[in-house]
């Protein structure tokens, strides 16, 4: 996004305005577009600031007034998906988005961890203890790091 322009320049197209140019005239002589001009004058007759609008900054999370709810009901239930959590507020009457909720989440750094290990493979084993020596490996066996997909397969020939 551009830079806005300097306050002397709009402090000087407002002054000329006022003094009776016409806001063509104003935008011709100070090399701006004449929509530019008329904006500003438009704004200045409004509300009396000439100055540009503040640019950058951090925006606020929409969803601090709802911060004590969201940590209770969290603890209350910490398996709770961040659409869960975005239908529950909707029923509360605080429409956001999911993004809103995941960064709300993110800055108060909670997430939910998937389990550590997988369960057990029901048919057998798929990773021998020494399967770096060819003789031990079998052709059915899978790499833990391998998707049967992405498994090697013969070498052309």
């Amino acid at each position: 996004m551009p830079k806005p322009y300097s306050s002397d320049l709009r402090r000087r197209a407002i002054a000329l305005m006022e003094s009776g140019q016409s806001r063509r005239a104003v935008a011709r002589l100070l090399d701006l577009d004449k929509s530019t001009v008329i904006l500003w004058v438009k704004e200045f007759r409004a509300t009396g600031k000439q100055a540009a609008a503040p640019m950058g900054g951090r925006r606020r999370f929409a969803l601090l007034s709802e911060r004590d709810w969201l940590l209770a009901r969290i603890a209350a239930a910490p398996d709770l998906t961040g659409r869960a959590l975005r239908a529950e507020l909707a029923e509360r009457g605080t429409k956001v988005s999911y993004d809103a909720v995941w960064r709300f989440l993110r800055e108060e750094r909670l997430s939910f961890k998937k389990k550590a290990c997988a369960p057990p493979n029901r048919t057998g084993r798929t990773w021998l203890a020494n399967a770096n020596d060819r003789s031990a490996t079998k052709a059915g066996l899978i790499r833990c790091a391998w998707s049967s997909l992405m498994r090697p397969g013969q070498r052309p020939t």
